[in-house]
């Protein structure tokens, strides 16, 4: 296969995006949809990809299935590509597809390559004209033209993109909700009922914040919910940027047979407890479950790993431990705020664009210290309360035992230290989950929750608790 020879493109052109575009519809006809208001087929480079996309997209039109036995028909008999045979190359842009959740995001890729090279071609054809003018030709007209043509190449795809008629998109949210009623299982559930309850299961394409203090225990409860959903069967990833791949595999081991982190790193374990610690490792190795630790974590590098698990592996939920360390977007000099806002953006766009449910952690500022009550408010979110607006669910793990002690280590008054002692005491041993923002369940709802210090694992309340007990009483 050869693609315009006469020029070399090189990052202009970009087979295996196309073949992933293909590979999406041929094993999911519905990725058509997405792709049709992207694309046409001569925006693919390679001349029998134009000729897979034309005859694909005719059958679907006609209401007939494109698959790569009833595309065979379509073309000469003989076909060779490379070594193998086009029945063959069908058959392999099938087993290599990742899935129709891909699909729009590869077909940018594809709608983008294209655009670059018309912009190529255009720049090099207006220097030929340029520089072959008559002295009478207008520079003006030239650079008008000039213009109009790159903005035609870069609206290209985005016309019929915004066209989809509000029946096609009802219709396809009333499927998609039937599906989730039928098989829920793209649905990411926590491993504990009060959070289902409060924020509602981790849904796909969505980006969730979770926001909690420094040594608040977002990674314990992260950990506990990676190992949760993994043994659940859903392809899940845990992106350490705090914490090495040994030490939060150690710290899900711990939580999972019930013995401390200073045990586990010293080794100091009774038999019964190492018996266990290698029957862990030993489910381990089945579960679909990896760790991934960042030298250097941004956007870009988060955005890859993602896609290359998607394709490796399905991977469907992602925690990301924590947002504070990606580096942020922009240059040094913009405006904070906006530079986080851009953060979180561009983690929805990843989650979106690649249909993978992920919930960011969230370092929580030190605001709460100027106030009485230090419970969680989203303006307490890293990047300050407009981060809510980039997110899809947002909630805080909120344990204010350790808070009281806090304010208690600087207090002077002696009445004051006693009713912080007592606050201590009334809240060891518990954590609340609070809902900042949810859009299918009850704002600012709460439940109470258990945690174990020791192993550093939190639990359900809810078999020794009422309704009434759960309230947070400040």
């Amino acid at each position: 296969m050869n693609a315009a020879a006469h020029i070399d493109y090189e990052n202009a052109i970009n087979v295996e995006e196309e073949q992933l575009v293909l590979g999406a519809i041929l094993t999911n006809n519905d990725a058509a949809a997405i792709t049709r208001s992207m694309l046409k087929p001569e925006y693919f480079a390679e001349r029998l990809h134009r000729d897979i996309y034309a005859v694909a997209v005719r059958l679907i039109d006609a209401g007939d299935l494109a698959s790569p036995i009833t595309l065979r028909a379509h073309f000469e008999p003989g076909v060779m590509v490379g070594e193998i045979t086009l029945s063959q190359y069908l058959a392999r842009l099938v087993s290599q597809s990742p899935g129709v959740f891909n699909a729009k995001a590869y077909a940018k890729g594809v709608l983008q390559a294209w655009q670059r090279r018309q912009l190529v071609d255009l720049a090099l054809e207006m220097a030929e004209r340029a520089r072959l003018a008559s002295v009478d030709a207008s520079p003006e007209t030239l650079a008008g033209e000039l213009g109009e043509r790159i903005i035609d190449i870069v609206n290209s795809g985005v016309d019929a993109k915004k066209s989809r008629q509000y029946g096609d998109i009802l219709l396809s949210a009333m499927q998609a909700a039937q599906d989730r009623r039928n098989d829920d299982r793209g649905l990411i559930r926590w491993f504990l009922p009060e959070l289902d309850d409060v924020i509602g299961p981790v849904r796909p394409g969505n980006l969730t914040g979770f926001m909690s203090d420094s040594g608040g225990g977002k990674t314990s409860l992260s950990a506990m919910q990676c190992r949760f959903a993994a043994e659940a069967g859903i392809p899940t990833g845990f992106f350490s940027i705090e914490i090495t791949e040994e030490e939060a595999a150690m710290q899900m081991a711990a939580q999972r047979i019930g013995v401390s982190m200073g045990e586990i790193d010293a080794f100091d374990l009774l038999r019964p407890k190492q018996d266990a610690l290698m029957t862990e490792r030993e489910t381990g190795q089945s579960l679909p479950l990896v760790i991934e630790s960042f030298d250097r974590a941004d956007l870009a590098e988060i955005g890859s790993r993602v896609a290359m698990l998607k394709k490796r592996m399905g991977l469907k939920f992602v925690m990301i431990d924590h947002a504070k360390l990606i580096e942020l977007p922009g240059r040094g000099g913009d405006n904070f705020a906006e530079r986080v806002n851009g953060l979180y953006r561009g983690l929805k766009a990843i989650a979106k664009n690649t249909g993978v449910g992920i919930v960011v952690l969230i370092q929580r500022n030190n605001d709460w210290k100027g106030r009485k009550n230090p419970r969680p408010i989203p303006s307490d979110a890293y990047g300050g309360g407009g981060v809510k607006q980039s997110l899809d669910a947002f909630f805080s793990l909120y344990r204010p035992e350790t808070l009281w002690a806090e304010k208690m280590e600087s207090e002077a008054s002696a009445d004051e230290r006693a009713r912080l002692a007592a606050l201590i005491e009334q809240t060891r041993g518990y954590a609340w989950v609070i809902n900042h923002k949810q859009r299918r369940g009850v704002p600012f709802m709460q439940k109470r929750i258990r945690f174990e210090a020791s192993f550093t694992r939190f639990s359900s309340d809810r078999v020794v608790s009422s309704e009434i007990e759960q309230e947070l009483p400040f």
